[in-house]
């Protein structure tokens, strides 16, 4: 077998005669943001397929790092738990944040492409068609057990991990401006867990939530 010697983007830019300048949060340093936030969940809507939890507001220019997710107990106490929550980045539905009144609370789909190829374009939660599920969706496996702290950052199969590390989210998805270029909507995305299998027993308690992010 023929050894490699293999270099990152980033470093073979840093290397390069004349020096290549890397772009902070990819490849370059740059500080690191944290934010948490719990929502607290109720029996009854927990075992309801369509039930959503927002749990962090990220802007759109995040460079998503890391994502974790856990639960105070079993909020499916079923002796086999059901429970299966996707979780999506959503348009913020503030419409004092500055994100635009047309994207408020959609979904942005998988249609669009971070090359600008194909546009970005959103969903609604009535329609849930070609939802991002970004981060994927986590299965609940095992006895009547709470959810222990787990990273989600790679459940996702409609994104590979090298197109979100270092993109910022808009990017991701592919919004583009009405000339059809790619351009930041502006605004905030929320980690939104959404119910696709409901709980078979459920039971309230608290869903946590930690994203860490670049510029």
């Amino acid at each position: 077998m023929a050894a490699e010697n293999i270099k990152s983007a980033a470093i073979t830019n840093w290397d390069a005669v004349p020096y290549v300048e890397v772009e902070t949060g990819a490849g370059a340093k740059a500080y690191l943001f944290e934010i948490d936030g719990w929502c607290a969940v109720a029996a009854t809507p927990i075992a309801t397929t369509t039930s959503t939890y927002k749990l962090v507001r990220v802007p759109t220019w995040a460079k998503i790092k890391s994502v974790d997710i856990w639960t105070d107990v079993a909020i499916d106490s079923n002796a086999t738990q059901q429970l299966a929550l996707d979780f999506n980045m959503v348009f913020s539905d503030s419409k004092i944040d500055g994100t635009p009144a047309a994207l408020q609370n959609l979904i942005p789909t998988t249609v669009g492409t971070p090359d600008g190829v194909t546009a970005g374009t959103t969903t609604t939660h009535a329609s849930y068609t070609t939802p991002n599920l970004l981060f994927g969706t986590k299965t609940l496996s095992g006895n009547n057990a709470a959810i222990a702290i787990t990273n989600i950052f790679n459940l996702g199969t409609n994104y590979t991990s090298d197109k979100i590390l270092q993109t910022p989210l808009w990017k991701v998805f592919g919004f583009q401006n009405g000339q059809g270029v790619l351009d930041n909507p502006g605004g905030f995305f929320d980690l939104e867990a959404y119910v696709s299998t409901a709980a078979a027993t459920g039971h309230a308690g608290k869903l946590f939530a930690k994203v860490t992010f670049t510029n």
